[in-house]
């Protein structure tokens, strides 16, 4: 499977400052996410549009899943090389699923964290948004809802 829109980037440098605290959407603070802090099903809207890819389907005619996004962003392809986190959301006026990875951690990519909005992110290091750890976030059911989550 390829992306439906991918862009080239220059490397950055690793940030020094190694996460030392998990934030879901429980106990995620409002406002600008904290570089110090691992991202796991936050939501709110990105800083722009500066994403490496962009998946819409798993595979031919099977719609992009949240796992799949994940799988996209850990996976060794060439478009995907250097994704650190990921955003799972339905695209405004289709509600259909579609799937932005990031060169950057979510600190640097979500402008601010806002659980009004449906996209939800996860850092890469959060590993699979189908383990168990992970079920008990409302947006998990807000996805369900929508119908972009089985």
């Amino acid at each position: 499977m390829v992306p439906v829109t991918s862009a080239t980037f220059a490397p950055v440098p690793s940030p020094t400052l190694v996460p030392t605290k998990t934030v879901c959407q429980n106990d995620a603070p409002t406002g600008k996410p904290k570089p110090g802090n691992h991202h796991c099903g936050v939501h709110g809207l990105p800083v722009g549009s500066y994403f490496l890819a962009r998946f819409v389907e798993n595979s031919p005619a099977v719609p992009v899943t949240l796992e799949g996004c994940y799988q996209f962003c850990a996976s060794v392809m060439n478009a995907t090389n250097g994704c650190k986190s990921y955003r799972f959301y339905p695209e405004r006026g289709l509600n259909v699923p579609r799937c932005d990875l990031y060169v950057s951690s979510v600190a640097y990519a979500l402008d601010s964290i806002n659980n009004d909005h449906p996209d939800m992110w996860f850092d890469l290091t959060c590993e699979s948004p189908s383990d168990q750890k992970w079920a008990h976030l409302p947006g998990m059911n807000r996805l369900r809802d929508l119908g972009l989550l089985l």
